[in-house]
């Protein structure tokens, strides 16, 4: 990345000119790629690598099948072996032997026994992945895993919203960064029905205006509270492949564990 105040800073007012002038610094960010969807930026890099190993391996064919002195067979083998090539390249890896995945499977079970054997020393609940911070549904499904995705399908207007926050808020509040996205909702709309939920306060009461003094207090305390926990909320609306990146980001730079989007239908 780029940093203007960084450059300024390191080379003085005097030194600036060495650099280009203040215009070109100013420029540069605008001409820096973003790593923001450098996954997305390999795989479609990958992709265009296959389409030219298969167009050469066919360019090559074609060229030889107008020599009339070529050797057929030997062709048609050679054809099909660059072929061969260039679909490896384009098709995602397959099924691999169960050997070898047997021992990444036991380490993986032996620190879900040992955590479950802490948790029961410590008195906390034997979750092994981010905990929902509801315990019934902690027991069944044994937290939330890195790597998986969950789905919340209802009809609407039974509460999907209400429950995204809700889990958002208690994973927070233990700790975990988490991420909000909101294709649906306001940013200021999601923070009040946040600060609702974490002080008991009607949302009804605190959208009309309509609260009283001793709820108006639990209110800020419960806004402040929210305001000291890792939880970060938007409603840019990103495209899929912004959004990845963005999570891929905030994954890399916070160790973000959790992140939801409510929700996918609306997803541009």
């Amino acid at each position: 990345g780029w940093d203007m105040t960084t450059a300024w800073a390191a080379a003085g007012d005097r030194g600036i000119e060495d650099y280009g002038g203040l215009s070109y610094l100013i420029a540069l960010p605008m001409a820096c790629p973003s790593t923001e969807g450098l996954e997305l930026y390999a795989e479609r890099l990958s992709d265009l690598a296959a389409r030219r190993a298969a167009s050469l391996a066919l360019l090559w064919g074609l060229e030889t099948l107008s020599d009339p002195t070529s050797d057929l067979p030997a062709l048609v083998s050679e054809v099909d072996t660059r072929m061969r090539a260039a679909r490896a390249a384009a098709i995602a890896e397959g099924p691999k032997p169960l050997d070898d995945g047997v021992r990444a499977l036991l380490e993986d079970q032996c620190q879900r026994n040992e955590r479950y054997r802490e948790a029961q020393r410590t008195g906390r609940s034997g979750v092994y992945g981010v905990p929902f911070g509801l315990p019934d549904l902690d027991r069944v499904i044994g937290g939330l895993e890195p790597g998986n995705l969950c789905v919340v399908g209802a009809r609407p207007a039974v509460g999907k919203t209400a429950l995204a926050l809700g889990i958002a808020a208690d994973v927070s509040a233990l700790g975990y960064p988490v991420d909000f996205y909101s294709y649906e909702m306001p940013r200021m709309e999601l923070l009040r029905r946040l600060t609702c939920y974490e002080s008991g306060v009607p949302q009804q009461g605190a959208r009309t205006g309509d609260l009283s003094r001793g709820q108006m207090d639990a209110f800020d305390q419960a806004a402040r509270d929210l305001a000291g926990q890792p939880l970060r909320v938007s409603d840019q609306r990103p495209s899929l492949s912004r959004l990845h990146g963005q999570i891929a980001t905030s994954k890399r730079e916070r160790g973000v564990a959790l992140a939801v989007v409510d929700y996918i239908q609306r997803m541009p």
